[in-house]
Formats: structure tokens, sequence, C-alpha cells
């Protein structure tokens, strides 16, 4: 499995945790830790990918790994998490497909 194929499906795995964050209250702590963890790893794979761009997908995963470090927490009310949540997973969903297209033409290029 190539490193693209990892970070896609850690990244989709993000995605899908914060919607269901969002989704649903009353989720046990235990899944908001998963949830801290698996967003923040997946902000910083994200960003090690796109670091030799040093574009905006770098500087919002390296944002969103700080917001989402598991080991220092930053506390904040459920109204608050809510659109941080959403803005999130359409970040993420944004950078994704920004870093799949940029992807996709070096292929066509390269051929």
């Amino acid at each position: 499995m190539n490193k693209n194929m990892v970070i896609l499906i850690v990244g989709i795995i993000a995605i899908t945790l914060l919607l269901m964050a969002v989704a649903g209250g009353g989720h046990s702590p235990r899944f908001y830790t998963i949830l801290r963890i698996t967003v923040c790893v997946a902000a910083v794979l994200q960003a090690v990918k796109s670091f030799k761009c040093k574009n905006w997908i770098l500087w919002g995963n390296c944002f969103i790994a700080i917001l989402f470090n598991p080991l220092l927490i930053i506390h904040l009310k459920r109204n608050i998490w809510v659109p941080i949540d959403i803005g999130v997973a359409i970040f993420f969903c944004a950078a994704m497909y920004h870093s799949h297209k940029r992807s996709s033409s070096k292929e066509r290029l390269n051929k």
C-alpha cells in the first residue's frame, strides 16, 4: 500500500468520525479521544505530504493538528466544536480533492 492510499484512508476515517461527532451527541470520552488522535494524524500526514508546496493545505493542516492534539487538549463547549468539526471535515475533503487532482495531473505529465 503506497503512502497516498494511507493518507486517503486515514483522511476518510477522520471525516467519518468528525461527521459522527456532529450527528450524534452523547459519545463516550473514549470516542472523542479516538477522534482527536485520528484527526491529528490525518492532519499531520496531509501536512507532510504538502510540505513542498507550502500552500493552504499545509498551514490548514498544521492548525488542525494543533487544535485536535490529543496530548495538550483544547477544551471548548459542544456548540463551538460542532461548526469546527464540520469545517474540518469540509477542509479535509477539499484538501484530498486538491491533492488527488495535483497527483493526477503530474501522472499525466510523466506519461
